[in-house]
Parts: structure tokens; sequence; C-alpha cells
């Protein structure tokens, strides 16, 4: 068993839903070689719904934003931020690159038009595409049902995990891994 004491900002997210009857492990993202350029990220950006299904996949720091914007946390004093929906399903993969592989990588993001809305502006700050090499060690995995308890855990305030959530995950070699991170409230 390993423990990664990690700032949210040292850990990446992607939420990823299985496809139609598709078993949850082939929806981790496992890629070792990513090449993203500004603009694949806008245009998977800008097209949300994957129309075509040509878009490269996106990222996201792991912290309270990820998480609103996925579905699994709110709170009126936040920033407002529109969730996707369909990713606080309970069957939801959540893949997480850890700081060994953050480190290696430059994140890119999309390159804002004029035209844009003022939300769309906003959370283009929050959502990139990656370039650099991993080790399939840099990855942990879970699921959403998995997280929202831990968010439960982490917003009652229990006196062993606050004020970290704590979240155990599963790794490539099949161990635990339990990452504690310091989420901003």
């Amino acid at each position: 068993m390993t423990i990664i004491d990690a700032d949210a900002q040292k850990v990446f997210v992607r939420f990823q839903i299985p496809r139609d009857k598709q078993h949850p492990e082939p929806a981790r993202v496992a890629n070792l070689h990513w090449t993203a350029n500004k603009g694949e990220v806008t245009a998977a950006y800008r097209n949300f719904h994957n129309t075509g299904g040509n878009n490269i996949m996106l990222w996201m720091e792991f912290n309270i934003w990820a998480l609103q914007y996925a579905g699994l946390f709110s709170h009126p004093n936040l920033l407002h931020v529109e969730p996707q929906l369909g990713l606080n399903q309970t069957e939801v993969v959540v893949s997480f690159i850890l700081p060994s592989g953050t480190e290696k990588l430059e994140k890119i993001y999309p390159t804002i038009g004029h035209d844009w809305s003022e939300p769309d502006k906003a959370a283009a700050h929050y959502v990139f595409g990656l370039k650099g090499n991993l080790d399939i060690h840099d990855y942990a995995y879970s699921s959403n049902y998995t997280l929202k308890n831990a968010i439960q855990t982490y917003k009652n305030g229990n006196a062993r995990t606050a004020p970290k959530l704590h979240l155990a995950c599963a790794t490539p070699g099949g161990g635990n891994l339990f990452v504690d991170l310091k989420l901003m409230r």
C-alpha cells in the first residue's frame, strides 16, 4: 500500500463515461505519449459533444472546480460551474495522473476566441490537453462511486480525513493507492 500526499494542482483528473455495456476498465486512460497542440485542444473544447469522434482527451487539475464540472460537488459560495451531463453517474471511471507524471507534462490550453461566451472563456482556463511522456505507474484510477463516498466524508468534516480528501485508487499493477489531496474549500 502506498500513500501519496499531494496538492490538488499536482494531480490531473479525467472523468470518462464507459461506452454502452463496456466494462469500466477499458474506460481507464493509460496513454503513455501525449502530443496535444493548441489547435487540437481548442477544437476539442469547442466540440462539446465530440461530433465526428475526433476530440483529443482534455484534463483538469483535481480541485473543487473539477468536482463541480463533474457534478459531484457544489456550494453557493463557489464560482458557478455548469456541470457536464452524465459525469456524475456512479459508473463513471475517474483517471488520475499523479504528481510523478504531472511534473513530466506540459499543459496545453485552448486558444480563447473573441466570440466566445463569458462562461466559455472562464472555463477555458481550467481545461487542458497534455504534451509529454508518462510511465504506466504515473496513473491511478477510481470510480465515481468511491469518489462520491470520499467527498461525502470530506464534506462532513470527518476528523480522520479533513481537511484532505482521502481516496482509495487502483493502480495499473493491481495494488491500491491512497491519495490524500488538499483541496481548496
